[in-house]
């Protein structure tokens, strides 16, 4: 018996044999990937959200106050362009991005950021 444990642990210490069981070994710890192989393999969380809600994410813009036209307008689809674009991302936390920058393009940011670029554009007319 105590032979049996003894040559069972020098085996497994020598590792795999051959490359089945080293194939074997390294799927057991996570390191290859299960057969069969697809595109949806240990997605967890996401398998249960749309390709729609990673993808079309400009219809969240009206709702966060961004407005329709002018740079704001136009940097905020460039955002969603490549948010949808980003595979790695969580569907909620491309979510959350939106909500950050339409924080940050708040009305009183763009008075803030509007009075300074006046502000610039008189110093360097004067400066002239």
């Amino acid at each position: 018996m105590v032979q049996k444990f003894l040559s069972r642990i020098t085996n497994k210490s020598f590792g795999p044999t051959n490359a089945f069981e080293e194939q074997i070994k390294w799927t057991s710890d996570g390191k290859q990937w299960e057969y069969p192989i697809d595109n949806e393999f240990r997605m967890g969380e996401e398998s249960n959200i749309s390709f729609i809600d990673h993808v079309f994410l400009e219809r969240h813009l009206p709702s966060l106050g961004i407005p329709k036209t002018g740079p704001i307008a136009h940097f905020m689809h460039l955002v969603c362009v490549g948010l949808s674009k980003n595979p790695y991302m969580t569907a909620a936390k491309k979510r959350e991005h939106l909500t950050w920058f339409a924080d940050y393009f708040n009305t009183e940011k763009q008075k803030l950021v509007h009075k300074l670029h006046e502000q610039e554009q008189i110093a360097a007319q004067n400066a002239l």
